[in-house]
Parts: structure tokens; sequence; C-alpha cells
């Protein structure tokens, strides 16, 4: 059993891949330009899943992450690769000065296939730190200063198998890869 995986980030390939891998499912990855709109998190991977479905005609997965930040209502919200251009870490840490650090991430998978689509979440809690911590994808920027609940350092310093057990992205693959086992014998 394979699936395309429409990214051309590969730090996200290699965490969809690792995990689909424990499924029995193989990932194929499409790296390949997709175009998103919308200004929710539904709209941009439902948007992103029609294009890359038009342009390969076959079975795919896109995701689409948010990040928000609870001192300011759906920011950077589904636009967190476009806020972190704009303003960098120093941008961000500087915002959440004197602020809640409160923070969660939300993962959206869609599936899609000539009939229809369907979408699974994953959603992690956590912080965001002071200051900025070496190490993880560079593909992944928020990885060095997300610090999931229960945990006292960011993603980039937790081992790659105990994140592909909690992370929110790990989380809608999961239920993707459950799904898709049971419907695709």
């Amino acid at each position: 059993m394979q699936i395309s995986v429409v990214t051309t980030n590969r730090g996200k390939f290699l965490e969809i891949e690792d995990i689909l891998g424990k499924f029995g499912i193989q990932a194929i990855q499409e790296p390949i330009e997709i175009n998103e709109e919308g200004n929710t998190l539904e709209a941009r991977c439902l948007s992103k899943a029609k294009d890359a479905f038009s342009k390969l005609q076959k079975s795919l997965i896109v995701d689409d992450t948010g990040l928000f930040f609870e001192a300011y209502e759906n920011f950077p919200g589904p636009f967190p690769k476009k806020v972190f251009t704009e303003l960098g870490f120093d941008g961000i840490l500087e915002k959440l000065v004197g602020k809640s650090r409160q923070a969660h991430f939300k993962t959206l998978i869609c599936y899609i296939d000539k009939d229809s689509h369907k979408f699974f979440d994953g959603t992690v809690n956590g912080k965001i730190s002071d200051k900025v911590f070496d190490g993880g994808h560079e593909s992944l920027p928020y990885d060095k200063v997300f610090i999931p609940e229960g945990y006292d350092v960011p993603f980039c310093l937790i081992p790659e198998q105990e994140q592909n057990k909690i992370k929110h992205r790990a989380k809608a693959v999961e239920r993707f890869a459950r799904w898709y086992s049971v419907n695709n014998k």
C-alpha cells in the first residue's frame, strides 16, 4: 500500500514517511509547487489538495499546519511560514514579551481522490520559549521555539522518535493512516 505525499518540505515529508511506515504504508514524496488559497486552515488545505490532484490525477495527501498564539487571536494562524519569513525569530519573540506564551499547533491532513476528500487533524498544546534553541530541521523553524506541554525543551531538542509520538502532524498522520489502512485493503 502506498500514498503520494505532496510537499516540497523535506522535513515534513520525513516525519510523515516515518509514521506511515509504521502502518505499512509507503510514502512517495511529490515535491511539486501547489497553490494554497483561503484564510482558514481548512480552506487552505483543501485548496492545496484540489490543486495537487488536478496536477497529478491520483490519490494523495497534503498537509497544512497552523500555529495559534493565545495572546493574539488566530495569529499567526494558518500563515506561520509567511509570518516567520516576515518577522523571523526576533520579531516573533518580541511580539510575546509581557504576554501569554501559550500556543498550540494544529495540523490538517487532507486525503483526496477522484470522488471525495477527507480531513484528519492533530493538535498539540504548549508554549513559545523566550529564546531560540539550536537543532532540528531548518525547514521546521518553529521547532526551535515551541515547547510542548509536559516538556521543558522545544521540539528540536526532543528525539525524533519521541516527537513522532506527540507532534500535531504525527497525530493527524496517524489518524489518516488508521483510516487508510482499513479503507484501502
